[in-house]
């Protein structure tokens, strides 16, 4: 009997297997195409991660990764956070470990007051976007995205958290 999932914030000592992760899952996932906007994707957020500002967390099963999600800050808006890499293991999934990351990715920006959550999903992921909708995510706009010859709509969702009131002196 496997053991337990357990989750984990990670800095960069985990970057690697989590992006090893997300690349190996969008290759059993997506087709070719699609897999290789996967992986440059993830190259690009592993490149930018910075550990003073973004939150890596896992879901590691026998010490192997079975589900990731990366929350970087927006460069633009101080206020805000993007949810990047929410991907869970085939044989993982509707057991709650995407549901527990993302609880967990919610929780880690309201401790850092990022009160403007921003995700986004490919349209035929087929959980991402039931799962940012089951945590009161908003679709904002629908959006194309390059793939090999043609294009895949590409969700954006947005999510309004309520500022933490303030400790009293």
């Amino acid at each position: 009997m496997p053991g337990d999932v357990v989750y984990r914030n990670r800095g960069t000592d985990g970057l690697v297997a989590a992006r090893a992760f997300v690349e190996r899952a969008g290759a059993e996932e997506y087709e070719p195409a699609v897999s290789a906007v996967v992986r440059a994707d993830a190259a690009a957020h592993a490149a930018a991660f910075d550990p003073e500002h973004d939150v890596l967390l896992t879901a590691e099963r026998d010490g192997r990764p079975v589900g990731v999600l990366l929350v970087t800050r927006d460069a633009v808006d101080p206020d805000a956070a993007r949810f990047n890499w929410l991907m869970v293991d085939a044989s993982e999934r509707n057991g709650g470990v995407g549901r527990e990351l993302l609880f967990r990715g919610i929780e880690a920006c309201r401790e850092r007051r990022r009160l403007v959550l921003r995700a986004r999903s490919f349209a035929a992921s087929p959980a991402g976007p039931h799962l940012f909708w089951l945590y009161g995510f908003r679709v904002v706009d629908l959006v194309p995205v390059m793939v090999g010859e043609g294009t895949r709509e590409s969700i954006l969702f947005e999510k309004r958290l309520s500022p933490l009131a303030s400790p009293e002196a």
